[in-house]
């Protein structure tokens, strides 16, 4: 399963916009471009239904060349770009899907359609890989701008509690248990390790770590982490550190996508190592100097993850607002990491 999100627009005049986050799944092959859109349309773009043999006659009218490549394509859906950014041509590029890989075919456009800044042919649709960038109308920040989004294979989720006081293990097994069920709600195979109480051991997570940097590229690993500490460590079941540079250098080594999830006290601190690249989301429960409350900020969390699961539609991570009393979560990380 793939999913695009419109990035940005700019104008001839390099006027780049970025536009509000919207996932839009790819099922059948979309069409994009200026179509018969007014200077009365209020949005930089629409996502509308259309009429696929009036668009294709149309097409076929004006671009014979084109008929190879639009004659068995589906086209019922099209994001209609406003007029104003009259670089984008009326019948600009269709995204569509062909064999579980995703394609981008240029319509004839007058200033080209582009693959990681790299043009391509109207004569033959290309491959676009997942996390690439699809630019219609040049390559500057001039262009419109494309994200591509592939499903993962399967998440792997680490989920790592100790509460070495054991002041409160029930609120702890219920946390626990949320991510579990919302994880089982997605669409994704999953996969689930848990390391709570006494299983939550400093060779145990380091064992499980090592094993998770074997993970896939085309996969997800979410590593929850809940735990008391300071700004430099965390405490292990046993009363033992271990520090969070130690843990950085850890999770740097995983290159499937990450999710990671820091419910601790001073949860942002000491995280310097910590890579902030383009495969992770990195949330943390408290700012460098706060402390973080049992049942507070994963309980938000993932009522905010159930909401969009619920609605049987892409999660992208990027766009989650967590707020609560008495703490400050921060989020971090380059990229939309999806669940489905």
């Amino acid at each position: 399963m793939w999913s695009i999100r419109l990035a940005s627009i700019g104008d001839i005049s390099r006027n780049n916009k970025k536009q509000k986050r919207q996932i839009i799944p790819v099922q059948n092959p979309i069409l994009i471009g200026m179509l018969q859109a007014s200077e009365e349309q209020t949005a930089d773009y629409e996502l509308r239904n259309i009429n696929a043999k009036a668009i294709k006659k149309q097409i076929k009218t004006k671009k014979p060349m084109l008929e190879k490549i639009i004659e068995k394509a589906e086209i019922t859906t099209a994001i209609q770009i406003h007029p104003k950014y009259r670089h984008i041509s009326r019948y600009h590029a269709i995204i569509g899907l062909s064999q579980n890989s995703l394609y981008v075919a240029d319509l004839e456009s007058r200033n080209g359609t582009y693959i990681d800044c790299k043009r391509i042919s109207p004569e033959k649709p290309e491959k676009a890989g997942s996390l690439q960038t699809i630019q219609l109308g040049g390559i500057k920040e001039d262009n419109v701008e494309i994200k591509a989004y592939k499903k993962a294979e399967k998440i792997n989720a680490l989920l790592v509690a100790a509460d070495y006081k054991n002041k409160a293990r029930k609120t702890v097994d219920t946390e626990i248990s949320e991510i579990k069920n919302a994880l089982r709600k997605t669409s994704t195979p999953v996969y689930i390790e848990t390391l709570i109480h006494e299983q939550a051991t400093k060779t145990a997570i380091n064992h499980a770590l090592k094993k998770a940097a074997e993970i896939p590229e085309d996969q997800i690993f979410l590593f929850y982490l809940n735990a008391h500490g300071n700004k430099e460590l965390i405490k292990t079941q046993e009363n033992t550190d271990l520090s969070k540079s130690y843990l950085s250098l850890m999770l740097n080594s995983i290159k499937a996508q990450k999710i990671i999830i820091i419910d601790s006290c001073h949860a942002a601190a000491g995280w310097q190592l910590l890579e902030d690249n383009e495969n992770s989301m990195i949330f943390y429960s408290a700012k460098e100097d706060e402390l973080s409350y049992y049942g507070n900020f994963i309980s938000e969390f993932m009522k905010k993850i159930n909401e969009q699961i619920e609605k049987r539609h892409p999660t992208d991570l990027k766009s989650l607002e967590i707020k609560i009393e008495k703490q400050t979560p921060v989020r971090k990380g380059n990229k939309s990491v999806l669940l489905w």
